[in-house]
């Protein structure tokens, strides 16, 4: 998706207002800047490759019975509500301190417009070059990539209220009928600490027999969503309120099977990788498996362009029919210990990992904390900041990627083998 600037209906509403100078203060300066505003709204909106898009009027008419708009500022957070429904990442921008009051309450990501800027300059270096709200972070910032987590636990945390929403109605409905109503804490639509705690409440019920495991996982929601701290959120915290949005998930029986599998797979963004190719049904566990074999398929390539780049040099042949030749690898001999150690050591960890009964590797599995370590060292720059010990927990337990395992075994061998025959001379 391209990302933009989109202006709500209610503010272009007000443009032509301040452009007619209909306000108290009959300032011709606010009129002559409403001009400007609307000339430059009218430049980028009309351009096909324009970063500025406007809600429509039939949108923003459009009745929510999760939003109720009492002033016309609340045209505003009804606009980002609706984006964020539709699976947008959404910041609102505003120097109206009560407006970002209301945005936060409402589990819309805001920021003072003097903020952004001053965070923009950092993120430049201090430059003056301008950075668009709608860019991507620079690689490793830390400022941008706080961001990112800050919308996606907003993302997240309105998930988990639909999920929990519909299934406790769905529960309700079964075991009251139609006076399912007279049961419920008040009028929908309801706060997340209020189904939280319904669902400690029923979760027993619903899912036949609450373990204590389940308790916890919803005590500890209960606790994020109470105690999170938006300036300190890394992304460790989104791992771990995934997960336990899974764990809740996946203690539903059979007859919750739809919001199960829908809600499991709306999660599946917090690990997805594009070039992993993630099926449109994947769930949570499938995208924190397919995050692991991208980091596996980095350390194959940049192995074997390694050895490339020797048998280039040395004029040694080297077939990986795999991948192609590519000589532009280094070819430093300084260095072929280091990668004949991660190349050993991730091969003897996975031996370990196909003897061991599926599900019995844990995060305190020495073969898992070795292959985790040994690709986080090998890769540096290129491990994405959401690959955790736990994804490869996952992909080691995979009965589908075991299958696969002799083959990756022979492919290790064969790198190793040529590294060895380097290393001995």
């Amino acid at each position: 998706l391209t990302p933009k600037i989109i202006i709500p209906w209610q503010v272009l509403k007000e443009l032509d207002y301040l452009k007619e100078n209909k306000h108290k203060f009959d300032s011709v300066h606010t009129s002559v800047g409403a001009r400007k505003g609307i000339r430059f709204l009218l430049d980028e909106i009309i351009r096909s490759d324009g970063f500025i898009g406007g809600q429509p009027q039939h949108v923003a008419s459009r009745e929510s019975i999760e939003f109720v708009v009492e002033v016309p500022d609340d045209h505003l957070i009804k606009c980002c509500l609706q984006l964020k429904w539709a699976g947008y990442n959404v910041l609102l921008l505003t120097n109206d301190k009560n407006l970002i009051i209301k945005a936060v309450v409402s589990e819309v990501s805001a920021m003072r417009c003097d903020e952004f800027s001053r965070i923009c300059r950092e993120n430049d270096g201090g430059g003056h070059k301008s950075i668009t709200c709608f860019e991507s972070p620079p690689a490793g910032n830390f400022r941008g990539q706080h961001l990112m987590n800050v919308n996606d636990a907003h993302r997240v945390i309105v998930l988990l209220k639909g999920f929990l929403s519909a299934v406790l109605k769905k529960f309700l409905k079964y075991k009251f009928n139609n006076l399912w109503k007279l049961r419920t804490p008040g009028e929908e639509p309801w706060d997340l600490t209020t189904l939280l705690e319904m669902s400690f409440e029923t979760w027993g019920e619903i899912s036949s027999g609450q373990s204590q495991a389940q308790s916890e996982v919803i005590l500890f929601l209960r606790r994020f969503i109470h105690k999170i701290n938006y300036e300190r959120l890394v992304y460790q915290d989104l791992d771990q309120l995934g997960r336990a949005c899974h764990e809740l998930a996946s203690s539903l029986p059979s007859s919750f099977s739809t919001e199960r599998i829908t809600f499991d797979h709306s999660l599946a963004f917090l690990k997805s990788v594009e070039e992993s190719g993630l099926p449109a049904d994947a769930t949570f566990i499938d995208s924190c498996v397919s995050l692991t074999v991208h980091h596996f398929q980095l350390f194959e390539k940049k192995a074997v362009q390694y050895c490339y780049g020797i048998s280039r040099t040395h004029g040694v042949p080297f077939n990986y029919p795999k991948i192609p030749p590519d000589y532009q690898g280094s070819s430093n001999l300084d260095v072929l210990h280091s990668h004949l150690r991660i190349v050993g050591d991730i091969g003897r960890s996975l031996f370990r990992v196909s003897a061991s009964p599926i599900d019995e590797i844990t995060k305190s599995s020495e073969p898992a904390q070795t292959i985790h370590s040994a690709l986080s060292m090998y890769l540096g720059e290129m491990v994405d900041h959401r690959f955790t010990l736990q994804d490869v927990v996952e992909f080691c337990n995979c009965p589908d990627l075991r299958k696969k395992f002799p083959s990756a075994l022979q492919d290790l061998e064969t790198i190793s083998s040529f590294l060895q025959s380097f290393n001995a001379s």
